[in-house]
């Protein structure tokens, strides 16, 4: 009976298969309405306790990936929010993804840091003082998009700012019989080519 919830929300099979699949492995007879009651009975049980120490631990970890995606609860939209650490990924279901319900999971004062893509409630003022890492991947894409509408030296920067950001990429992905002397003289390079990015549009 754990496992259906498992194969339903962690591979993938529909609700309605998961009865087929249940009695060809294990023997076990039941109805796609019976899944979601007894996970809900476990989930009161010991089941429960462990989510709340995984839970509790995402605050004491060092880094955290955090992301959400659309869901669906008795048919209506929902969201299920993703927060994963080294060993472990809590899942947070909630009516809405803002601001407020991240923080029921990662604090606004984690003294950790959060690995996140360019979402708004990420960037709210309310995580100013923990540390982000943003997905250079979605900042890229923003600054393609932005760049689409603009012309002469408005679209000067976004191509700079590209340019300085695709080299950190290619040199965190190089490979590490890099000398970190020479690793690090670069990263201090495109950092200070940033930090000149960011006064000239200020």
């Amino acid at each position: 009976m754990a496992a259906a919830p498992a194969w339903h929300a962690g591979v993938g099979i529909p609700v309605r298969q998961v009865p087929v699949v249940l009695p060809a492995l294990t023997g076990v007879q039941l109805t796609p309405g019976a899944i979601t009651p007894d996970a809900l009975r476990r989930a009161a049980g010991a089941v429960g306790t462990g989510y709340a120490q995984w839970r509790a631990a995402i605050r004491e970890a060092p880094v955290v990936h955090t992301d959400a995606t659309g869901w669906r609860v008795g048919g209506e939209p929902a969201s299920l929010l993703v927060f994963e650490m080294d060993g472990a990924t809590v899942y947070h279901l909630r009516a809405r993804h803002r601001h407020q319900e991240v923080q029921e999971v990662l604090p606004a004062d984690d003294d950790g840091g959060m690995v996140t893509d360019r979402g708004r409630r990420a960037a709210a003022q309310t995580f100013d003082r923990v540390d982000q890492q943003q997905c250079l991947a979605h900042i890229l894409r923003s600054i393609s998009e932005v760049g689409e509408r603009k012309r002469g030296r408005a679209r000067d920067f976004g191509e700079q700012l590209t340019t300085v950001l695709q080299d950190a990429l290619a040199l965190w992905h190089t490979p590490r019989a890099t000398p970190m002397a020479d690793f690090k003289v670069e990263a201090e390079a495109l950092q200070t080519a940033l930090s000149i990015s960011g006064e000239t549009v200020a």
